[in-house]
């Protein structure tokens, strides 16, 4: 899959600040951030959710890391999807020493289990911020309890980062094993991948692990410099970055979040910025046509078209359709980039009534794209 950088901003370094105060003739012995935050800070409105943003990018360009953790945390609680707020808050979080493996409060102790000799410890896979970003979830205060379930994974995993699919299952970036490690809701293993080198699929410290909505798998290889691409049971799609400071390169990719349109968002750690990527290939239109009544038990066609609007060839393009008492899925196949596909898809309905129906295009590459039609179906007599 090709990815494009549409973001590389969202920093201005201090020494460009000194720079600029000294061609000015004034430079001051000191700079009191913390009146300047307070100053700026009581100049907006608690709900202003761009302004506090761009507080806490001042935050950033001062270094003042517990300021910006403080702004982006406050920016959370108003917009828990905000991933450039997340994103912020994972650099200062990093830059303020925080381990993700720390043992949050009320986690239960660790068992000893004693079999043959030898000690098998556990170690709870989720870090000490999930009651506080599980508040900013649910849209809680500080002070509110919420219930957080905890999974335990061998001592010999060295956890950095955990991330969830739709379905519940857990992926673990086990960062001192260059590997990723995939467990079901209950905690129970169910797969793992990589091992340490440079090639496709292996990691050097791999720090950050993210999914999309389709299921992909995204990590951070931060030894590499890059981000590399999975499905959901481990197989490599594809891989971007390098070492460097231009757009799309890295210094220590750490922290990394995807939002609905797959749009991946990247903490460039001794860069100090958060870059922002999206795919080439792209699901940009699905239309539906065909009979809006049918009837119980004979076979209706709907002609269903799927555009690509991204720069690259979608592949393993599949379409499924979903309802109550109606259903059926088929592939499509690869689709060019800036072209189109039509399939048509036969289904008898077997249920009475005005059903809800999705038609969800799927992509191994370019995302994911549903629409939903209301489909009236009569008794056959």
């Amino acid at each position: 899959m090709a990815w494009k950088a549409v973001s590389n901003t969202w920093r201005l370094p201090f020494v460009t600040v000194l720079l600029a105060l000294l061609a000015a003739g004034s430079i001051v012995a000191a700079v009191d951030v913390e009146a300047e935050y307070q100053r700026r800070v009581q100049a907006l409105a608690p709900d202003d959710v761009d302004g506090h943003l761009q507080l806490a990018m001042w935050c950033r360009d001062q270094e003042a890391w517990a300021l910006l953790r403080n702004e982006c945390t406050h920016i959370l609680r108003l917009d828990p999807e905000h991933e450039q707020a997340k994103l912020l808050l994972q650099l200062a979080r990093t830059k303020l020493g925080q381990k993700k493996d720390e043992t949050p409060p009320g986690t239960p102790p660790a068992r000893d289990e004693t079999a043959g000799g030898s000690r098998d410890f556990a170690r709870v896979v989720s870090d000490e911020d999930i009651q506080t970003m599980r508040r900013i979830e649910l849209g809680l205060g500080p002070a509110d309890r919420v219930q957080v379930r905890f999974l335990t994974i061998p001592e010999t995993t060295k956890a950095a980062d955990v991330a969830f699919d739709r379905s519940g299952n857990v992926y673990v970036a086990d960062e001192g094993n260059h590997r990723i490690q995939k467990f079901d809701s209950s905690g129970n293993f169910l797969t793992k991948w990589g091992s340490n080198g440079r090639g496709p699929g292996q990691f050097t410290f791999p720090y950050g692990v993210a999914t999309s909505a389709s299921g992909n798998v995204y990590v951070a290889d931060s030894g590499n410099s890059r981000i590399e691409e999975f499905n959901s049971s481990g197989d490599f799609i594809t891989q971007w970055g390098a070492s460097g400071t231009s757009a799309g390169e890295f210094r220590v990719p750490r922290g990394i979040a995807v939002d609905r349109s797959d749009n991946v968002y990247v903490v460039d750690e001794a860069n100090d910025r958060v870059q922002k990527f999206s795919p080439m290939s792209k699901i940009g239109k699905v239309a539906v046509t065909g009979p809006a009544r049918v009837k119980q038990g004979k076979q209706a066609s709907w002609k269903v078209r799927v555009e690509n609007t991204g720069d690259g060839t979608a592949t393993g393009v599949k379409l499924k359709v979903k309802g109550r008492g109606m259903g059926a899925s088929l592939p499509i196949g690869d689709i060019p980039e800036e072209k189109s596909m039509s399939v048509m898809v036969r289904i008898k309905p077997r249920r009475i009534g005005r059903i809800k129906t999705t038609f969800k295009v799927t992509s191994a590459n370019a995302g994911t794209k549903a629409i939903q039609k209301t489909i009236k179906v009569t008794s056959r007599q």
